[in-house]
């Protein structure tokens, strides 16, 4: 019984220290800079833009950061209301689209007109394991917007500068894929392991387990 009670003790002073906090960590990600002012999909009405991506940390997604822009007025182009984020988890044949996780809408109001990379928070986050087949999905919606440029997702247009997935555009006749990638920056929060108050209570109970059986017996 001395000995229950002194390893509680030791259980107490251990939750008092600091407990370790959720660290954000940088996954995937692609940084085309310096842009080329000429390259990018433009995302108005009909134009609709996917990258594909290969989790390499077990955890949840929490955050997106996609570098956009904004082009010219051509004639007369709506400045969407909102830009809409979708993350997909994409089936093995590894189209542009499968299963999507969470839908994020970002009003046009809190997207800069500069070059940027808008980061968009994920709220709860979507749970995803290493090596999963992933992919961010762009579109906009117009609703009552004033004219304006139309946001643009910046790509480099070389032959495969991010290997771990593939950058799609969809035109009419379907998604098709074309060379380059598309700026973008996952963030995971990592499962956590185990602290070492946490094995030290999973100990304490195996103890009083055992002693009371001892007890009883």
């Amino acid at each position: 019984m001395i000995a229950l009670q002194t390893s509680l003790l030791v259980v107490w002073l251990l939750c008092l220290a600091p407990t370790a906090q959720a660290t954000l960590i940088l996954d995937q990600a692609y940084d085309p800079t310096p842009i080329d002012p000429t390259s990018g999909t433009g995302l108005n009405q009909t134009g609709v833009a996917s990258q594909g991506f290969t989790v390499g940390v077990s955890g949840t997604i929490v955050q997106v950061d996609l570098l956009l822009g904004e082009l010219p007025p051509l004639g007369r182009q709506d400045r969407p209301d909102w830009l809409i984020l979708e993350l997909h988890k994409l089936s093995v044949s590894g189209g542009p689209t499968g299963l999507m996780m969470m839908s994020v809408p970002t009003h046009q109001s809190d997207i800069p007109l500069a070059e940027h990379w808008q980061s968009i928070s994920l709220g709860a986050g979507v749970a995803v394991a290493e090596g999963d087949s992933m992919a961010l999905v762009v579109r906009v919606e117009l609703g009552t917007a004033a004219p304006g440029a139309k946001f643009v997702w910046r790509t480099a247009d070389s032959d495969d500068p991010y290997p771990e997935g593939d950058r799609h555009v969809f035109i009419s006749n379907g998604w098709q894929e074309i060379p380059g990638d598309y700026g973008f920056r996952t963030f995971v929060v990592a499962v956590p392991e185990p602290t070492v108050a946490s094995l030290v209570w999973i100990g304490i109970i195996g103890i009083a387990i055992a002693q009371r059986k001892g007890l009883v017996s």
